[in-house]
């Protein structure tokens, strides 16, 4: 169609507004596509470096190494492990190197140079450890106090994310990595290092669940006296000690019945022999005598063992009721009427509560029968023994003393034998007790961590999933509001050109030929734009990614380019720009021909309101402003979403600005350890707490997220607000309430995953306390919740150092190596920062400029007029630019405030996986560098336009007259 040929004319006529168009679309779709793209790399990469090495479906560590069999046991129920056993060791400028054993089936190795370490005295680097310390293979390394030659640098699966603990905020690659060894090394290395954490892999096979395989982990026998960490065998030891001390006193006592009854029978035999003559006075009464003076200088212990014993009993008693919430407390003259009242009490609500009650009173009933018999007994020994002293002493009551004697003794004779009877049954009876009640069950299992909830592995994936969806809907959003700013030159071209429509429909072009031409130079612009834009995407993959690739451990990328991403590139916003541009052109071009002919516009009513209370230059200038409505409802969208980049820039900035300044002003300690085995005394400079781990519901993701429950005393001086309240009563940190979205007063549920239970709390104050995700309750509460003893403590807080067996430690986490955590973060988001603020000024002046100009050259007519009728150039700037500026600050007055109740409310999506509260702040300062940037940016394009606004000549009116 010759109509066609204009479209080159005004093509080249127009090229400034249609080159800024494509170069906008171009550097929109090629930051959306590049960021998409990397996300998709990011993915693939993984992906595939997951399915080659075999990923991990979780991990497990225990106490004492699982057995061959019981692997097997695992195996056929269809959970395949592999032992990943590792030592924490010094390494390379005062860092610390994980070094585990060469895996074989699960989370292999992946070099990207070098081999594995197969010999003693070799190692294979984390790659980011080996580059940020400037180790290459071949170089020599010390690690424990120990050369190692470097065969391999590489990466594994299950530590992409490479933290140290699982809940870190952020990884410190320079102070922490992981390394490799050969198992004849690492088996040497087990032999001086008592440290080692003996850590599991596992796949699942079949239809096995993850929790299936945690109950059979639990239940699986254990051996305590294969516990080869001396730390632990202290706290088992220091538990079997009571229930070792209950039964070796029994077993004194049983012993002392038994020397008893023998005492008595001898006794007995030597009062006969009394009776019987007088000739063997002499001697009976000596032997006599002297066995009583034994067994007298015995009654002291006897009783007093007894007491003790007795008491114990009356202890673990007060124990046991204390165990399972009963508030009483028996004494050994109380015990029988408090126990029936509890069994009173309870009645028939709980028969085993009964049972059990009626068994507890019948044992202390028995021994204190015993006890009150053994009482008896050596008062009856002294009595006895008062006696032979008598004898000794006058012969005159010899015969009827011997009688009385030989009758006592045999008394006596009898009830120590029935004394040691009771003894064998009491003594049965504690065997008993001790295995009911003090058969402590140990578990092997320490953690269970399924690959879904371990940050190592999905935090990548993660961040750049968040990063690609937001990248896809921004620039969905950029490219329909180019499609209509396209759509508005067009209508400015038609409007230009009406009389000449008009004409083409009285020679007979139809309206669908007309169509046809005014979007063809559109779709044309935006089909070659996008196309270059997807390229340019494509191709600023790799220096998009480069973020990504110095932060997580993963191998060396490999391109990919989904189909998708092809057609949201090239596809999307031709069909974008078809849909704007057909129902716009296709509206305005329905004007009948003799309207177009005689460049009728349809006058929207807004332009015949009453200004007549106004002076002629504002009228005019408002006038200017209704009349260009549709143009100033486009800048001002347009306006919008660079001002809504510009507060997401400016939010991301203080976001993290705000985290780092919070977490060094917030930690008042400069030390924190947190201990894997306590010391029983600890040391006088350090101040103890009590932490526990627990999981929350995120309903960010719609998963769970660790959190760090603290208990602390009123003495601690690390914090200064007060804990006293109810029981389930705690306080949280600003953090966690950011993150979780808790409030005082709700309810929150906590669950401990391993345990399989979940604990309920109230919040009774929020907090200032960035770091991490804490929540604070009072010590003895927080003891008495998860059964601890009474001075039971975990963690250590200290202004130094503090000099403690490393084999002790669990973590040590210092004020500085946050604030440098927080800080690695702000440097990992400063590119995104910058990129984000650029585009927002580049799109801001962009808009500005091209509807701006579009406004004056449609006012051309009316511009030369103005200057006919003798108005100066700054009398014209104030009519036809002084409407821009209202434009301008009526947009910025509204989307700055609403930009950022909208980047409050999607800030937190974005941060989700970060294991921290962050909120979308900004600095009263960002606020001002915002206005001038803006007010920098309409001057710059304010002057540009005032420039083409001077070469506006006279003449113009005669090109415009009918």
């Amino acid at each position: 169609m010759i109509l066609n040929k204009r479209i080159i004319r005004e093509l080249k006529d127009n090229w400034v507004r249609y080159g800024a168009l494509a170069f906008l679309i171009i550097f929109s779709l090629g930051l959306v596509v590049s960021m998409a793209g990397s996300t998709d790399v990011v993915n693939y990469t993984i992906d595939t470096n997951n399915e080659k090495n075999q990923l991990e479906d979780g991990e497990f560590s225990v106490y004492v190494p699982l057995t061959e069999n019981q692997q097997l046991e695992l195996e056929r129920m269809g959970a395949k492990t592999e032992a990943a056993f590792y030592v924490d060791l010094a390494g390379v400028e005062k860092s610390v190197l994980r070094v585990f054993k060469n895996r074989n089936n699960i989370n292999a190795i992946e070099l990207e140079e070098g081999r594995l370490a197969d010999q003693i005295g070799e190692i294979v680097l984390e790659k980011h450890y080996a580059e940020n310390h400037g180790i290459s293979v071949g170089q020599s390394i010390e690690v424990g106090q120990k050369n190692y030659q470097v065969t391999g640098i590489g990466t594994v699966p299950d530590y992409s994310n490479v933290v140290q603990n699982v809940s870190d905020v952020l990884a410190d690659l320079k102070q922490f990595s992981i390394g490799f060894v050969s198992e004849a090394e690492f088996n040497q290395l087990l032999v001086g290092d008592t440290n080692v954490e003996y850590n599991y892999s596992y796949k699942l096979d079949g239809n096995l669940t993850a929790s299936e395989l945690k109950e059979k982990l639990v239940d699986l026998d254990f051996d305590k006296t294969k516990v080869a960490n001396k730390y632990m065998n202290e706290i088992i030891n220091t538990i079997e000690k009571g229930k070792n001390d209950l039964s070796g006193g029994v077993n004194d006592l049983a012993d002392g019945t038994q020397k008893l009854t023998n005492g008595t029978s001898s006794l007995k035999q030597g009062s006969n022999e009394l009776a019987d003559g007088a000739s063997s006075l002499a001697n009976g009464t000596d032997q006599l005598s002297s066995g009583l003076e034994e067994l007298t200088n015995s009654n002291a212990t006897l009783n007093k063992a007894a007491a003790d014993i007795f008491q114990g009993m009356i202890a673990q008693a007060n124990s046991e009721f204390e165990n399972i919430g009963i508030p009483v407390t028996v004494t050994g003259d109380n015990y029988s009427s408090v126990i029936d009242s509890l069994i009173k009490t309870i009645g028939g609500s709980d028969a085993n509560a009964v049972i059990a009650l009626k068994t507890m009173k019948a044992q202390l009933d028995s021994y204190k029968a015993f006890k009150d018999g053994l009482r008896a007994y050596t008062n009856g020994v002294e009595s006895a023994y008062s006696g032979s002293v008598e004898l000794s002493a006058g012969a005159d009551g010899l015969y009827q003393g011997s009688e009385d004697l030989a009758n006592g003794v045999n008394t006596l004779s009898n009830g120590s034998a029935e004394l040691n009877r009771g003894m064998g049954e009491f003594k049965s009876q504690i065997s008993n007790f001790i295995n009911d009640n003090m058969d402590y069950q140990y578990v092997n299992l320490i953690t269970f961590l399924e690959a879904g909830d371990n940050q190592r592995i999905t935090s990548c994936k993660s961040d750049a999933a968040i990063n690609k969806n937001s990248a896809l809907i921004a620039g969905v959003i950029i490219i329909a509001l180019i499609a209509y700013m396209i759509s508005v030159f067009v209508i400015h071209t038609i409007d230009k050109e009406s009389a000449v429509i008009g004409a083409l429909y009285s020679m007979g072009y139809v309206k669908k030929e007309l169509l046809r031409h005014f979007m063809i130079l559109p779709i044309l612009i935006v089909t070659a734009s996008a196309m270059l834009g997807t390229v340019l995407g494509f191709a600023l993959i790799g220096e998009n990614i480069k973020e990504n690739v110095a932060y997580y451990s993963y191998p060396g990328y490999s391109m990919v380019f989904p189909p998708y991403l092809l057609i949201y590139g090239v596809l999307l916003p031709i069909l974008i720009a078809l849909l704007v541009n057909y129902m716009v052109i296709n509206n305005k071009l329905s004007l009948a021909p003799l309207k177009l002919l005689r460049r009728e516009k349809k006058q929207h009513q807004l332009a015949n309101i009453d200004l007549k209370e106004m002076g002629f230059i504002n009228r005019y200038r408002i006038r200017q402003l209704l009349r260009e409505i549709r143009g100033n409802i486009t800048m001002f969208f347009g306006l919008f979403i660079a001002i809504l980049l510009m507060v997401f820039g400016f939010s991301i900035y203080g976001s993290i600005s705000a985290y780092v300044n919070n977490v060094a002003s917030d930690v008042e300690y400069n030390y924190l350890y947190l201990l894997k085995y306590p010391m029983e005394t600890a040391p006088n400079d350090a101040t103890k707490a009590y932490t526990e781990s627990l999981t929350a519901d995120l309903y960010l993701t719609g998963g769970e997220m660790d959190v760090t429950i603290q208990g602390i005393d009123d003495e601690n001086s690390y914090f200064d607000f007060p804990l006293d309240g109810e029981k389930n009563e705690v306080i949280i940190s600003d953090s966690v309430a950011n993150k979780f979205g808790y409030k005082v007063g709700d309810e929150i549920t906590l669950s401990d995953n391993l345990e399989d239970r979940n604990y309920n709390f109230r919040v009774k104050e929020v907090v200032n306390f960035a770091s991490g995700l804490y929540i604070f309750m009072d010590i003895k509460d927080m003891r008495e919740l998860f059964g601890q003893e009474d001075y039971y403590y975990n963690t250590l807080m200290s202004d130094q150092e503090l000099d403690i067996e490393v084999g002790r430690i669990a973590t040590v986490i210092t004020v500085n190596k946050m604030v440098a955590a927080a800080r690695q973060m702000f440097t990992m988001m400063y590119g995104l920062v910058i990129t984000i603020l650029g585009a927002s000024v580049l799109l801001f002046a962009i808009v500005m400029y091209l509807l701006v100009k579009m406004m004056i050259d449609k006012s051309t007519f009316s511009i030369s007029l103005i200057k006919v009728f003798g108005y100066n150039e700054r009398e014209i700037k104030k009519l036809y630019l002084g409407t821009t500026f209202y434009t301008v600050a009526l947009s910025t007055l509204i989307a700055i405030p609403v930009s950022k109740m909208i980047i409050n409310q999607i800030y937190p999506y974005m941060v989700s996986n970060v294991s921290a509260g962050m909120n979308a702040t900004m600095a009263p300062q960002s606020y001002l560098i915002m206005v001038a940037i803006i007010l920098s940016v309409y001057a710059i394009v304010n002057y540009l336009v005032g420039r083409h606004l001077k070469k506006i000549s006279l003449v113009e009116i005669l090109k415009e007259r009918e």
